[in-house]
């Protein structure tokens, strides 16, 4: 495989050779992977013997179609979409030919999907919640001062400022019953 990849301005053609993990060995002194028939470690120089490890290729699934159906069928049931989904790929690998393979392996998708929105959702709303409460947090500080200075005022007698700072205080509350008291001192000292 080639690829090509630009880079300010330059161009990097990169080459991708795929080597089966059998043909090669690893250095022991300094971990490089050189080919199998490799007399010295390509990066560190060591002289490789006969009897040197060589590296074994992982091992690949073996398990029946019947297997691989019932452990895929285990995690659809478990709600498990993400190791479902690699199953139900597995099986489609098998047997390509597998409708109900596909459906199921459309649906994990699906709940995938669905599941990410509703964590993003959740996440909105998290946030959400988060700024209204530090909103409030500053509304309520806000008040609190409101009806310090609307207080203040009113006991040096200076009823029209201290106006000023109680319908503020309000807000809209209307049930606040520090605010009723303080509107109720007000209107009394006006008379």
């Amino acid at each position: 495989m080639i690829r090509v990849i630009l880079r300010s301005g330059f161009i990097m053609i990169l080459l991708s050779v795929t080597v089966a993990q059998a043909d090669t060995k690893i250095c022991p002194q300094c971990g490089t992977v050189n080919w199998i028939d490799a007399k010295f470690c390509k990066d560190c120089g060591y002289e490789f013997g006969t009897n040197e490890p060589t590296v074994s290729p992982e091992p690949e699934d073996t398990r029946t179609l019947e297997e691989v159906l019932q452990d895929a069928t285990q995690a659809f049931n478990a709600k498990k979409w993400e190791e479902a989904l690699e199953h139900y790929e597995r099986l489609i690998e098998l047997d390509p030919g597998n409708v109900l393979a596909k459906e199921k392996a459309s649906e994990c998708r699906e709940n995938i999907t669905e599941e990410k929105k509703r964590r993003e959702a959740m996440e909105k709303a998290t946030r959400e919640k988060e700024e209204y409460d530090s909103w409030r947090t500053g509304a309520m500080e806000q008040r609190n001062y409101r009806t310090q200075t609307a207080k203040g005022l009113l006991e040096t007698g200076k009823v029209k400022e201290a106006g000023k700072y109680i319908l503020p205080a309000f807000a809209g509350d209307y049930d606040w019953k520090p605010g009723r008291e303080l509107l109720k001192e007000a209107l009394e000292k006006s008379d």
